[in-house]
């Protein structure tokens, strides 16, 4: 899956990034929308891709 960073303003998008993780029953963790945001130190992303019931997958990555 390919993951798109828009720029709201403009309607265009200015960056694209691959983000290969999935749950243990296999769907893509962008199945629906999520949240990535900028930390001090790098990235943090919130995921909920199931339907009805759902765990919140909560990824961090420190940028250098």
């Amino acid at each position: 899956m390919v993951s798109e960073i828009v720029d709201l303003r403009s309607d265009q998008v200015i960056s694209q990034m691959p983000i290969e993780l999935w749950t243990a029953s296999g769907l893509p963790m962008t199945q629906n929308p999520f949240w990535i945001e900028a930390t001090a130190t790098g990235l943090c992303a919130y995921f909920m891709p199931e339907d009805g019931k759902s765990t919140l997958y909560v990824y961090e990555a420190d940028l250098k």
